[in-house]
């Protein structure tokens, strides 16, 4: 995959952990490539379940599975 400017002060290419960094102090995203950090999927889901009234499922057993 080409990349446009993924490169360091240096000229050298930038590791996962250095986009991650700018990835997390950018304050704008374009259409689907917004990453939601950890804590927000798991909060997007547990809001989900309240408004719809999920209740706890038992080996695949309950309405959402």
């Amino acid at each position: 995959m080409q990349s446009w400017n993924r490169q360091n002060s240096e000229g050298s290419a930038l590791t996962k952990d250095e986009i991650n960094e700018l990835r997390q102090r950018c304050n704008w995203s374009l259409a689907g490539h917004f990453q939601p950090t950890p804590a927000e999927g798991f909060a997007a889901m547990a809001d989900w379940c309240e408004r719809n009234n999920v209740g706890h499922d038992m080996y695949g057993e309950g309405e959402v599975i």
